[in-house]
């Protein structure tokens, strides 16, 4: 089995129509108003500096078979 990395914009994963689905034991975590409010104002200062990449954590994605 070989594991391969590399990073996707969030304009890949919307101009490919990709979605994702996300396990049971992850859905029981839900973010408050303040967290998102966090993470978006993180988004849009990295947009307004033009920061070619910025770090949102480890995300792991498998196709579907």
């Amino acid at each position: 089995m070989t594991i391969q990395s590399h990073a996707i914009t969030l304009r890949q994963i919307a101009e490919q129509g990709m979605f994702f689905r996300i396990p049971v034991f992850q859905r029981l975590y839900v973010w408050s108003d303040e967290q998102v409010r966090t993470l978006l104002e993180d988004l849009w200062a990295a947009y307004e500096e033009r920061r070619p990449i910025v770090y949102l954590g480890g995300i792991l994605v498998m196709p579907r078979h």
